[in-house]
Protein backbone atom coordinates (compact mmCIF):
# COMPACT_ATOMS: atom_id res chain seq x y z
CA UNK A 1 0.00 0.00 0.00
CA UNK A 2 1.45 3.36 -0.98
CA UNK A 3 1.07 6.66 0.82
CA UNK A 4 0.63 9.90 -1.09
CA UNK A 5 3.27 12.40 0.01
CA UNK A 6 2.44 16.09 -0.02
CA UNK A 7 4.99 18.67 -1.20
CA UNK A 8 6.45 20.40 1.89
CA UNK A 9 5.28 24.00 2.29
CA UNK A 10 8.89 25.00 2.98
CA UNK A 11 10.18 23.87 -0.44
CA UNK A 12 11.25 26.86 -2.58
CA UNK A 13 9.27 27.29 -5.83
CA UNK A 14 12.48 26.81 -7.80
CA UNK A 15 12.91 23.29 -6.36
CA UNK A 16 16.32 24.25 -4.98
CA UNK A 17 17.53 22.91 -1.66
CA UNK A 18 20.60 24.25 0.16
CA UNK A 19 22.55 22.45 2.86
CA UNK A 20 23.46 24.57 5.91
CA UNK A 21 27.18 25.34 6.06
CA UNK A 22 27.74 23.59 9.38
CA UNK A 23 26.17 20.36 8.08
CA UNK A 24 28.29 20.55 4.93
CA UNK A 25 31.48 21.05 6.95
CA UNK A 26 30.91 18.18 9.39
CA UNK A 27 29.78 15.76 6.65
CA UNK A 28 32.81 16.64 4.53
CA UNK A 29 35.24 16.25 7.41
CA UNK A 30 33.66 12.95 8.44
CA UNK A 31 34.24 11.55 4.94
CA UNK A 32 37.82 12.83 4.81
CA UNK A 33 38.60 11.15 8.14
CA UNK A 34 38.16 7.64 6.66
CA UNK A 35 40.81 5.59 4.90
CA UNK A 36 39.12 4.34 1.75
CA UNK A 37 41.85 1.85 0.90
CA UNK A 38 40.19 -0.32 3.55
CA UNK A 39 37.11 -0.66 1.28
CA UNK A 40 38.86 -1.78 -1.92
CA UNK A 41 37.79 -5.39 -1.58
CA UNK A 42 34.45 -4.80 0.10
CA UNK A 43 32.25 -2.30 -1.75
CA UNK A 44 29.30 -3.27 0.45
CA UNK A 45 31.04 -1.68 3.43
CA UNK A 46 31.56 1.46 1.34
CA UNK A 47 27.84 1.70 0.58
CA UNK A 48 26.95 1.12 4.23
CA UNK A 49 29.30 3.92 5.31
CA UNK A 50 27.89 6.29 2.67
CA UNK A 51 24.35 5.64 3.91
CA UNK A 52 25.29 6.00 7.58
CA UNK A 53 27.08 9.31 7.03
CA UNK A 54 24.23 10.77 4.97
CA UNK A 55 21.66 9.79 7.58
CA UNK A 56 23.90 11.30 10.26
CA UNK A 57 24.54 14.66 8.60
CA UNK A 58 21.28 15.36 6.75
CA UNK A 59 18.49 16.75 8.91
CA UNK A 60 15.03 15.24 8.73
CA UNK A 61 13.51 18.08 6.72
CA UNK A 62 16.13 17.76 3.97
CA UNK A 63 15.82 13.96 3.88
CA UNK A 64 12.03 14.24 3.68
CA UNK A 65 12.23 16.71 0.78
CA UNK A 66 14.74 14.59 -1.16
CA UNK A 67 12.58 11.50 -0.59
CA UNK A 68 9.74 13.14 -2.57
CA UNK A 69 11.57 12.55 -5.85
CA UNK A 70 9.50 10.28 -8.12
CA UNK A 71 6.70 9.99 -5.57
CA UNK A 72 3.01 10.58 -6.38
CA UNK A 73 2.33 14.32 -5.96
CA UNK A 74 6.03 14.68 -5.26
CA UNK A 75 8.99 16.11 -7.18
CA UNK A 76 10.29 15.41 -10.66
CA UNK A 77 13.64 17.07 -9.95
CA UNK A 78 15.59 18.86 -7.25
CA UNK A 79 18.61 21.16 -7.40
CA UNK A 80 20.91 20.62 -4.40
CA UNK A 81 23.35 23.36 -3.41
CA UNK A 82 26.07 23.68 -0.80
CA UNK A 83 26.82 19.97 -0.42
CA UNK A 84 30.31 18.63 0.49
CA UNK A 85 33.03 18.78 -2.16
CA UNK A 86 36.48 17.32 -2.62
CA UNK A 87 39.01 19.88 -1.35
CA UNK A 88 41.36 19.27 -4.31
CA UNK A 89 40.66 17.85 -7.77
CA UNK A 90 43.22 16.43 -10.23
CA UNK A 91 43.24 17.37 -13.90
CA UNK A 92 40.20 16.22 -15.86
CA UNK A 93 40.79 12.63 -17.07
CA UNK A 94 40.98 11.94 -20.80
CA UNK A 95 39.77 8.34 -20.66
CA UNK A 96 36.49 8.85 -18.79
CA UNK A 97 37.66 6.86 -15.78
CA UNK A 98 38.18 7.87 -12.18
CA UNK A 99 41.69 9.39 -11.99
CA UNK A 100 44.16 7.48 -9.82
CA UNK A 101 45.33 10.90 -8.65
CA UNK A 102 41.95 11.73 -7.11
CA UNK A 103 42.86 10.98 -3.52
CA UNK A 104 39.57 11.84 -1.81
CA UNK A 105 36.11 10.29 -2.09
CA UNK A 106 33.85 13.13 -1.00
CA UNK A 107 31.85 13.46 -4.24
CA UNK A 108 31.30 9.71 -4.53
CA UNK A 109 30.24 9.29 -0.90
CA UNK A 110 27.81 12.21 -1.07
CA UNK A 111 26.12 10.89 -4.22
CA UNK A 112 25.83 7.36 -2.82
CA UNK A 113 24.73 8.71 0.55
CA UNK A 114 21.88 10.73 -0.97
CA UNK A 115 20.67 7.70 -2.94
CA UNK A 116 20.86 5.30 -0.01
CA UNK A 117 20.28 7.54 2.99
CA UNK A 118 17.68 10.02 1.69
CA UNK A 119 16.03 8.47 -1.37
CA UNK A 120 16.15 4.98 0.18
CA UNK A 121 16.92 3.65 -3.27
CA UNK A 122 19.50 1.26 -4.71
CA UNK A 123 22.39 2.55 -6.83
CA UNK A 124 23.32 0.34 -9.78
CA UNK A 125 25.16 0.43 -13.08
CA UNK A 126 25.65 -1.59 -16.27
CA UNK A 127 28.88 -3.34 -17.19
CA UNK A 128 28.50 -1.87 -20.70
CA UNK A 129 28.64 1.69 -19.33
CA UNK A 130 31.95 2.87 -17.87
CA UNK A 131 32.76 -0.81 -17.26
CA UNK A 132 30.28 -0.96 -14.41
CA UNK A 133 31.53 1.96 -12.31
CA UNK A 134 28.87 2.68 -9.72
CA UNK A 135 29.74 6.39 -9.68
CA UNK A 136 30.74 7.44 -13.18
CA UNK A 137 32.95 10.28 -14.36
CA UNK A 138 31.22 12.07 -17.22
CA UNK A 139 33.92 13.84 -19.24
CA UNK A 140 34.67 14.42 -22.93
CA UNK A 141 36.96 11.78 -24.46
CA UNK A 142 39.21 12.86 -27.35
CA UNK A 143 37.87 11.47 -30.62
CA UNK A 144 34.35 10.98 -29.22
CA UNK A 145 33.43 14.62 -28.66
CA UNK A 146 30.63 14.57 -31.26
CA UNK A 147 28.98 11.27 -30.31
CA UNK A 148 25.58 11.06 -28.65
CA UNK A 149 27.08 9.57 -25.50
CA UNK A 150 28.51 10.42 -22.10
CA UNK A 151 31.91 10.93 -23.80
CA UNK A 152 30.66 13.89 -25.85
CA UNK A 153 31.19 17.62 -25.49
CA UNK A 154 28.71 18.36 -28.29
CA UNK A 155 24.98 19.07 -28.04
CA UNK A 156 23.29 16.08 -26.41
CA UNK A 157 19.81 15.54 -27.86
CA UNK A 158 16.78 14.97 -25.63
CA UNK A 159 16.62 11.53 -24.07
CA UNK A 160 15.68 9.52 -21.02
CA UNK A 161 18.35 7.21 -19.65
CA UNK A 162 18.58 3.62 -20.95
CA UNK A 163 15.25 3.95 -22.76
CA UNK A 164 15.38 0.63 -24.73
CA UNK A 165 15.49 -1.51 -21.59
CA UNK A 166 12.37 -2.84 -19.92
CA UNK A 167 11.13 -0.77 -17.00
CA UNK A 168 12.45 -3.14 -14.33
CA UNK A 169 15.98 -2.66 -15.72
CA UNK A 170 15.89 1.11 -16.22
CA UNK A 171 16.94 3.64 -13.60
CA UNK A 172 14.10 5.55 -11.98
CA UNK A 173 16.29 8.61 -11.77
CA UNK A 174 19.77 10.01 -12.10
CA UNK A 175 21.82 12.14 -9.71
CA UNK A 176 24.55 14.43 -11.03
CA UNK A 177 27.28 16.31 -9.19
CA UNK A 178 29.24 19.02 -10.98
CA UNK A 179 32.92 18.89 -10.04
CA UNK A 180 34.28 21.10 -12.82
CA UNK A 181 32.41 23.07 -15.49
CA UNK A 182 34.84 25.31 -17.34
CA UNK A 183 32.36 26.17 -20.12
CA UNK A 184 29.39 26.73 -17.78
CA UNK A 185 27.44 24.05 -19.63
CA UNK A 186 23.83 23.77 -18.48
CA UNK A 187 22.05 20.57 -17.57
CA UNK A 188 18.61 20.80 -19.16
CA UNK A 189 15.49 18.81 -18.36
CA UNK A 190 11.86 18.80 -19.45
CA UNK A 191 8.77 17.76 -17.53
CA UNK A 192 6.81 15.02 -19.30
CA UNK A 193 3.52 16.29 -17.88
CA UNK A 194 4.13 19.79 -19.21
CA UNK A 195 5.07 18.45 -22.64
CA UNK A 196 1.88 16.38 -22.87
CA UNK A 197 -0.34 19.34 -22.05
CA UNK A 198 1.04 21.17 -25.12
CA UNK A 199 0.61 18.25 -27.53
CA UNK A 200 -2.22 17.21 -29.79
CA UNK A 201 -4.18 14.46 -27.96
CA UNK A 202 -4.01 12.28 -31.08
CA UNK A 203 -0.20 12.43 -31.03
CA UNK A 204 -0.18 11.53 -27.34
CA UNK A 205 -2.39 8.52 -28.07
CA UNK A 206 0.00 7.31 -30.76
CA UNK A 207 2.96 7.62 -28.37
CA UNK A 208 1.10 5.32 -25.96
CA UNK A 209 0.95 2.55 -28.58
CA UNK A 210 3.63 -0.19 -28.91
CA UNK A 211 4.94 0.92 -32.28
CA UNK A 212 8.42 2.32 -31.55
CA UNK A 213 11.85 0.71 -31.28
CA UNK A 214 14.62 2.38 -29.29
CA UNK A 215 18.32 1.59 -29.71
CA UNK A 216 20.71 0.91 -26.85
CA UNK A 217 22.71 3.99 -25.79
CA UNK A 218 25.85 4.84 -27.74
CA UNK A 219 27.72 4.73 -24.44
CA UNK A 220 27.09 0.96 -24.35
CA UNK A 221 28.94 0.63 -27.64
CA UNK A 222 31.96 2.62 -26.44
CA UNK A 223 32.91 -0.14 -24.00
CA UNK A 224 32.33 -3.13 -26.23
CA UNK A 225 28.56 -3.56 -26.09
CA UNK A 226 26.33 -4.04 -29.13
CA UNK A 227 23.89 -1.50 -30.53
CA UNK A 228 20.55 -3.33 -30.40
CA UNK A 229 16.99 -2.14 -30.89
CA UNK A 230 14.23 -2.91 -28.41
CA UNK A 231 11.04 -4.73 -29.28
CA UNK A 232 8.18 -2.46 -30.41
CA UNK A 233 7.00 -0.50 -27.39
CA UNK A 234 5.16 2.68 -26.42
CA UNK A 235 7.06 5.88 -25.70
CA UNK A 236 4.63 6.96 -22.98
CA UNK A 237 3.42 4.63 -20.22
CA UNK A 238 1.81 5.03 -16.82
CA UNK A 239 3.88 4.27 -13.73
CA UNK A 240 3.31 4.49 -9.96
CA UNK A 241 4.10 8.22 -9.96
CA UNK A 242 2.33 9.17 -13.19
CA UNK A 243 3.25 9.30 -16.86
CA UNK A 244 6.72 7.99 -17.74
CA UNK A 245 8.71 8.40 -20.94
CA UNK A 246 11.28 6.05 -22.51
CA UNK A 247 12.81 7.86 -25.46
CA UNK A 248 16.11 8.83 -27.03
CA UNK A 249 15.30 11.23 -29.86
CA UNK A 250 18.52 10.41 -31.72
CA UNK A 251 17.99 6.63 -32.01
CA UNK A 252 14.30 5.72 -32.18
CA UNK A 253 12.52 3.99 -35.06
CA UNK A 254 8.73 4.09 -35.62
Amino acid sequence: MSTLLERPKTLPPSSTLSLPKNQKFHWEQDILSHNFSDFNNNPKLLLTLAQDLAEKHLNEQIKETISLINQPNGLTHLHLKGFPQDPLLPITPLDGKRPHTKLTWVSEMVLLGIILGALKSEPFSYLEQKQGDLVQNIVPIPGLEHTQSNASSDHFDWHSDDAPLIRACRPEGIILSCLRNVGNTATLFASVDEIITRMNPLDVEILRQPRFRVCTPHSFHLYGGKLLYSEPRPILTEGPSGTEIALATYNVQP
